[in-house]
């Protein structure tokens, strides 16, 4: 039972906190409350790497998004699932939930979450030995970043890049990032 019955005096103050943010969407019959508190659980559950919890969560989540029409909140759900599948070395689980989670900020016209999740997407792709589209979704990414005028984002952006073109054994580029 994701909602359980904990109190703001539990083991663990952050859980119980979220739980009962949870309960209380719940019984207020807010759909997409009860699905960021959820999701408040789900990064909980990922710092403690309880992948069953956090799959509970975020499924749940990304359900309650759907049926309050909140493509944000599916989108999250979707990118803490793809962080655990990749965690746990199921990149293809990872990849397919992140082109959702990035289609689902398209269609939001989120910019900062197609940004987020091209830079995702970009670690997901090098972990699979795609270095091509590693480095193209991190261009892409750098854009979005750039146009948000979000520099710290763009340094990191740009350092992945870096890494992407040595292992690519393209040197100058690397240096040029």
């Amino acid at each position: 039972d994701l909602l359980g019955t904990g109190t703001l005096s539990g083991p663990e103050p952050a859980e119980a906190a979220a739980r009962a943010s949870a309960s209380i969407y719940s019984s207020l019959g807010d759909r997409a409350g009860r699905a960021l508190a959820l999701l408040v659980l789900a990064e909980i559950f990922s710092d403690q790497s309880e992948f069953a919890a956090l799959e509970d969560a975020c499924s749940t989540a990304v359900a309650l998004g759907r049926e309050a029409g909140n493509p944000q909140v599916q989108a999250r759900g979707l990118e803490l699932l793809s962080g655990a599948h990749a965690l746990q070395g199921d990149a293809n689980g990872a990849q397919a939930e992140l082109d959702e989670a990035h289609n689902l900020y398209v269609e939001a016209n989120d910019r900062r979450g197609m940004a987020n999740s091209l830079g995702m997407l970009s670690r997901i792709a090098h972990m699979k030995g795609r270095l091509e589209s590693a480095a193209e979704y991190s261009q892409m990414a750098i854009q979005r970043f750039e146009e948000l005028g979000d520099r710290r984002s763009v340094a990191l952006a740009s350092c992945n890049l870096g890494k992407i073109h040595l292992e690519r054994g393209a040197r100058d580029e690397a240096r040029d990032r």
